[in-house]
């Protein structure tokens, strides 16, 4: 279901959608394609405040790339969350699609939602069409079929 209920207002701050356990965000960085390693941090100090404990990337392999130009501890973008103490689930999803998720792809959000710890914090790349989406279809489960997984 793609109803883009959840659409973030234009801040480049990780957000609360569910308090204490769903996050949604922007990538580290955004919208700079090579953002530089203050960003990064800025963008992880800011996660690592909420309590934020997993992460899940909906971002494709090119956006994921953009991290490519920084020596970033642990290696890699999703390296880098781990030697945080960061939880990481990746689901590849390109952009600029209609629907932005597949029905694979949302079931595959659905069911890491329910594995990782929480909280979660949900990002693609602009925190919009992907993330939304997931967010649309983990909030949906959560009011027809599951409410016991908070």
């Amino acid at each position: 279901m793609w109803l883009y209920q959840n659409l973030p207002q234009e801040s480049y701050r990780p957000q609360w959608v569910i308090e204490g356990v769903l996050a949604r965000s922007q990538r580290p960085g955004y919208p700079v394609d090579k953002p530089s390693p203050a960003k990064v941090q800025e963008w992880t100090d800011a996660v690592r405040q909420m309590g934020i404990r997993s992460v899940l990337c909906v971002m494709d392999d090119a956006q994921i790339a953009h991290y490519g130009h920084m020596n970033l501890d642990g290696g890699g973008l999703f390296g880098y969350y781990r030697s945080l103490g960061l939880a990481v689930e990746h689901i590849p999803a390109e952009d600029y699609r209609t629907p932005p998720l597949s029905d694979k792809e949302l079931d595959a959000a659905w069911d890491a939602f329910q594995r990782l710890e929480k909280p979660i914090l949900i990002h693609c790349s602009a925190g919009r069409d992907r993330t939304g989406a997931a967010l649309d279809h983990i909030l949906w489960q959560l009011s027809e079929n599951h409410t016991n997984q908070l």
